[in-house]
Protein backbone atom coordinates (compact mmCIF):
# COMPACT_ATOMS: atom_id res chain seq x y z
CA UNK A 1 0.00 0.00 0.00
CA UNK A 2 0.78 3.63 -0.33
CA UNK A 3 -0.10 6.82 0.82
CA UNK A 4 -2.64 7.69 -2.10
CA UNK A 5 -4.27 4.44 -1.57
CA UNK A 6 -7.35 4.09 0.67
CA UNK A 7 -7.45 4.18 4.39
CA UNK A 8 -7.43 0.27 5.99
CA UNK A 9 -10.76 -0.88 7.50
CA UNK A 10 -9.22 -4.00 9.69
CA UNK A 11 -6.18 -3.80 12.05
CA UNK A 12 -4.75 -6.79 10.27
CA UNK A 13 -4.77 -4.31 6.79
CA UNK A 14 -3.10 -1.38 8.92
CA UNK A 15 -0.40 -3.62 10.20
CA UNK A 16 0.11 -5.11 6.76
CA UNK A 17 -0.02 -0.91 5.52
CA UNK A 18 2.26 0.08 8.13
CA UNK A 19 5.09 -2.47 6.78
CA UNK A 20 4.58 -1.38 3.45
CA UNK A 21 5.16 2.21 4.58
CA UNK A 22 9.03 3.77 2.91
CA UNK A 23 10.59 5.43 5.72
CA UNK A 24 9.84 9.02 3.62
CA UNK A 25 6.28 8.14 3.86
CA UNK A 26 6.31 7.41 7.23
CA UNK A 27 7.75 10.92 7.97
CA UNK A 28 4.87 12.44 5.28
CA UNK A 29 2.81 10.79 7.71
CA UNK A 30 3.48 11.57 11.18
CA UNK A 31 4.57 15.26 9.95
CA UNK A 32 0.06 15.19 8.76
CA UNK A 33 -0.40 13.56 11.72
CA UNK A 34 1.20 15.69 14.04
CA UNK A 35 -0.08 19.03 12.09
CA UNK A 36 -3.65 17.84 12.03
CA UNK A 37 -3.45 17.17 15.82
CA UNK A 38 -1.94 20.66 16.56
CA UNK A 39 -5.53 21.96 14.37
CA UNK A 40 -7.67 20.29 16.31
CA UNK A 41 -6.09 21.39 19.66
CA UNK A 42 -6.14 25.65 18.27
CA UNK A 43 -9.64 24.74 17.06
CA UNK A 44 -10.22 23.58 20.98
CA UNK A 45 -8.40 26.27 22.81
CA UNK A 46 -10.06 28.84 20.53
CA UNK A 47 -13.47 28.06 21.11
CA UNK A 48 -12.55 27.81 24.92
CA UNK A 49 -11.17 31.13 24.66
CA UNK A 50 -14.07 32.48 23.05
CA UNK A 51 -16.55 30.79 25.45
CA UNK A 52 -14.15 32.41 28.07
CA UNK A 53 -14.54 35.99 27.26
CA UNK A 54 -18.24 35.47 26.55
CA UNK A 55 -18.60 34.17 30.04
CA UNK A 56 -17.20 37.71 31.07
CA UNK A 57 -18.60 39.75 28.87
CA UNK A 58 -21.02 40.45 31.59
CA UNK A 59 -23.95 40.97 29.31
CA UNK A 60 -27.77 40.14 30.83
CA UNK A 61 -29.76 38.45 28.67
CA UNK A 62 -30.88 41.78 27.20
CA UNK A 63 -28.17 42.95 25.87
CA UNK A 64 -26.93 39.48 24.70
CA UNK A 65 -27.97 39.58 21.46
CA UNK A 66 -26.80 43.56 20.21
CA UNK A 67 -25.03 43.91 17.72
CA UNK A 68 -23.19 46.32 15.42
CA UNK A 69 -25.08 44.82 12.66
CA UNK A 70 -28.50 45.39 14.02
CA UNK A 71 -27.89 48.87 14.97
CA UNK A 72 -29.98 50.71 11.86
CA UNK A 73 -29.48 53.69 10.90
CA UNK A 74 -31.51 55.60 10.92
CA UNK A 75 -32.38 55.92 13.23
CA UNK A 76 -29.06 55.44 14.42
CA UNK A 77 -25.69 57.44 13.62
CA UNK A 78 -23.96 56.21 10.97
CA UNK A 79 -20.56 57.73 11.72
CA UNK A 80 -20.90 55.90 15.40
CA UNK A 81 -21.46 52.81 14.16
CA UNK A 82 -18.21 53.32 11.86
CA UNK A 83 -16.55 54.49 15.20
CA UNK A 84 -17.58 51.17 16.99
CA UNK A 85 -17.03 48.48 13.70
CA UNK A 86 -13.01 50.38 13.32
CA UNK A 87 -12.53 49.83 17.21
CA UNK A 88 -13.46 45.97 17.34
CA UNK A 89 -11.59 46.13 13.59
CA UNK A 90 -8.03 46.82 15.60
CA UNK A 91 -8.95 44.01 18.74
CA UNK A 92 -10.82 46.65 21.17
CA UNK A 93 -7.28 48.52 21.09
CA UNK A 94 -8.60 51.27 21.07
CA UNK A 95 -11.63 53.59 23.89
CA UNK A 96 -14.15 55.97 23.14
CA UNK A 97 -16.56 58.03 25.02
CA UNK A 98 -20.45 57.66 23.84
CA UNK A 99 -22.23 60.61 24.04
CA UNK A 100 -25.91 61.62 23.15
CA UNK A 101 -29.37 61.79 24.57
CA UNK A 102 -31.96 59.30 25.30
CA UNK A 103 -32.15 56.05 22.91
CA UNK A 104 -30.10 57.13 20.70
CA UNK A 105 -28.02 53.52 20.46
CA UNK A 106 -25.12 54.50 22.79
CA UNK A 107 -25.52 51.13 25.48
CA UNK A 108 -26.22 49.07 21.78
CA UNK A 109 -22.92 50.15 20.53
CA UNK A 110 -21.41 49.66 23.27
CA UNK A 111 -22.59 46.31 23.70
CA UNK A 112 -22.25 45.33 20.12
CA UNK A 113 -18.32 45.99 20.55
CA UNK A 114 -18.37 43.42 23.47
CA UNK A 115 -19.70 40.59 21.48
CA UNK A 116 -17.78 41.20 18.35
CA UNK A 117 -14.58 41.34 20.97
CA UNK A 118 -15.69 38.22 22.82
CA UNK A 119 -16.39 36.08 19.68
CA UNK A 120 -12.80 37.32 18.96
CA UNK A 121 -11.65 35.92 22.06
CA UNK A 122 -11.29 39.24 23.37
CA UNK A 123 -12.18 39.43 27.13
CA UNK A 124 -14.54 42.88 27.03
CA UNK A 125 -16.91 43.13 30.01
CA UNK A 126 -19.92 45.62 29.82
CA UNK A 127 -20.53 47.15 33.36
CA UNK A 128 -23.46 49.11 34.39
CA UNK A 129 -21.91 52.25 36.38
CA UNK A 130 -25.18 52.12 38.19
CA UNK A 131 -24.79 48.61 39.64
CA UNK A 132 -20.87 49.12 39.59
CA UNK A 133 -21.34 51.63 42.75
CA UNK A 134 -23.69 49.38 44.45
CA UNK A 135 -20.71 46.75 44.26
CA UNK A 136 -17.53 48.87 44.85
CA UNK A 137 -19.43 49.57 48.25
CA UNK A 138 -20.45 45.86 49.24
CA UNK A 139 -17.14 44.54 47.76
CA UNK A 140 -14.80 47.25 50.09
CA UNK A 141 -14.07 48.88 53.49
CA UNK A 142 -13.91 52.28 54.08
CA UNK A 143 -10.28 51.82 53.26
CA UNK A 144 -10.11 50.72 50.40
CA UNK A 145 -9.39 47.10 51.16
CA UNK A 146 -11.58 44.29 49.81
CA UNK A 147 -14.09 42.69 52.26
CA UNK A 148 -14.02 39.10 53.34
CA UNK A 149 -14.86 36.68 50.92
CA UNK A 150 -15.79 39.35 48.89
CA UNK A 151 -14.28 39.52 44.79
CA UNK A 152 -11.69 42.33 44.33
CA UNK A 153 -13.58 44.31 41.93
CA UNK A 154 -10.89 46.77 41.23
CA UNK A 155 -8.16 44.40 40.14
CA UNK A 156 -10.29 41.83 38.16
CA UNK A 157 -12.05 45.43 35.90
CA UNK A 158 -8.18 46.47 36.00
CA UNK A 159 -7.23 43.59 34.12
CA UNK A 160 -10.07 43.02 31.26
CA UNK A 161 -8.37 43.84 27.52
CA UNK A 162 -11.99 46.30 27.03
CA UNK A 163 -13.68 47.74 30.04
CA UNK A 164 -17.02 49.53 28.75
CA UNK A 165 -18.48 51.59 31.73
CA UNK A 166 -22.43 52.11 30.75
CA UNK A 167 -24.44 55.45 31.88
CA UNK A 168 -21.51 57.12 33.68
CA UNK A 169 -24.07 60.34 34.44
CA UNK A 170 -26.96 58.31 35.83
CA UNK A 171 -24.65 56.78 38.98
CA UNK A 172 -24.82 58.72 42.49
CA UNK A 173 -21.00 59.07 43.73
CA UNK A 174 -20.22 59.84 46.57
CA UNK A 175 -16.21 60.61 47.69
CA UNK A 176 -15.98 57.00 48.74
CA UNK A 177 -17.34 55.85 45.11
CA UNK A 178 -15.09 58.70 43.52
CA UNK A 179 -11.99 57.22 45.27
CA UNK A 180 -12.98 53.75 44.29
CA UNK A 181 -13.77 54.39 40.64
CA UNK A 182 -10.15 56.26 40.17
CA UNK A 183 -8.52 53.34 41.99
CA UNK A 184 -10.12 51.09 39.27
CA UNK A 185 -9.70 53.65 36.03
CA UNK A 186 -6.05 54.17 37.32
CA UNK A 187 -5.10 50.84 37.58
CA UNK A 188 -6.25 50.34 34.10
CA UNK A 189 -4.33 53.92 33.23
CA UNK A 190 -1.12 52.21 34.84
CA UNK A 191 -0.63 48.67 33.57
CA UNK A 192 -1.83 49.92 29.89
CA UNK A 193 1.55 50.50 27.05
CA UNK A 194 1.82 51.24 23.85
CA UNK A 195 1.60 47.38 23.11
CA UNK A 196 -0.47 46.17 25.69
CA UNK A 197 -3.18 49.05 26.04
CA UNK A 198 -6.40 49.05 28.73
CA UNK A 199 -8.86 51.23 26.70
CA UNK A 200 -12.13 51.96 28.22
CA UNK A 201 -15.50 52.87 26.69
CA UNK A 202 -18.28 55.00 28.31
CA UNK A 203 -22.01 56.42 27.27
CA UNK A 204 -23.34 58.90 29.17
CA UNK A 205 -26.36 61.47 28.33
CA UNK A 206 -23.93 64.28 29.16
CA UNK A 207 -20.88 65.76 28.03
CA UNK A 208 -17.95 65.00 29.94
CA UNK A 209 -17.22 68.75 30.87
CA UNK A 210 -21.28 68.67 32.47
CA UNK A 211 -20.52 65.94 34.51
CA UNK A 212 -17.39 67.16 35.84
CA UNK A 213 -19.20 70.49 36.96
CA UNK A 214 -22.23 68.46 38.76
CA UNK A 215 -19.69 66.37 40.47
CA UNK A 216 -17.89 69.44 42.10
CA UNK A 217 -21.16 70.73 43.06
CA UNK A 218 -22.03 67.66 44.77
CA UNK A 219 -18.76 67.70 46.53
CA UNK A 220 -17.12 65.29 45.55
CA UNK A 221 -13.02 66.36 45.35
CA UNK A 222 -12.23 68.23 42.54
CA UNK A 223 -8.31 66.93 42.64
CA UNK A 224 -10.34 63.09 42.17
CA UNK A 225 -12.43 64.49 39.28
CA UNK A 226 -9.62 65.90 37.51
CA UNK A 227 -7.50 62.49 37.81
CA UNK A 228 -10.78 60.25 36.93
CA UNK A 229 -11.49 62.99 33.28
CA UNK A 230 -7.50 62.66 32.89
CA UNK A 231 -7.45 58.77 32.61
CA UNK A 232 -10.83 59.23 30.83
CA UNK A 233 -8.85 61.39 27.78
CA UNK A 234 -6.17 58.92 27.61
CA UNK A 235 -8.31 55.56 27.81
CA UNK A 236 -11.36 56.47 25.93
CA UNK A 237 -8.95 58.34 23.23
CA UNK A 238 -11.83 59.79 21.36
CA UNK A 239 -14.99 61.73 22.11
CA UNK A 240 -17.92 60.92 19.79
CA UNK A 241 -21.61 63.00 19.64
CA UNK A 242 -23.99 60.50 19.05
CA UNK A 243 -26.88 61.65 16.94
CA UNK A 244 -30.18 60.83 15.56
CA UNK A 245 -33.56 59.81 16.58
CA UNK A 246 -34.38 57.69 19.78
CA UNK A 247 -34.90 54.49 19.05
CA UNK A 248 -37.27 54.09 21.78
CA UNK A 249 -39.48 56.30 20.80
CA UNK A 250 -39.52 54.97 17.35
CA UNK A 251 -40.36 51.49 18.81
CA UNK A 252 -43.41 52.61 20.58
CA UNK A 253 -44.99 54.82 17.99
CA UNK A 254 -44.49 51.59 15.81
CA UNK A 255 -46.27 49.72 18.46
CA UNK A 256 -49.22 52.25 18.70
CA UNK A 257 -49.31 52.57 14.64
Amino acid sequence: MTLGTPYPHSFEEFLAWQRDLTPEQREVRERERDAALRDEIGQRNAAHRVAMAQRLSNLGPRFAERTLDSYDCPPGDPMALEIARDIVAVDGQRGVWLCGGKGTGKTHLAAGIVNALTNRAIAATFVSVIALMDQLKANYDRNGKPRVNQVDVIHWLAAVDVLVLDDIDKAEFTSYTSQRLFALINQRYEQGGYYRRRPVIVTSNHMPADIAIRWRKKGLDELIGDAIFDRFRELCGQFVRVEGESYRERMMQERLA
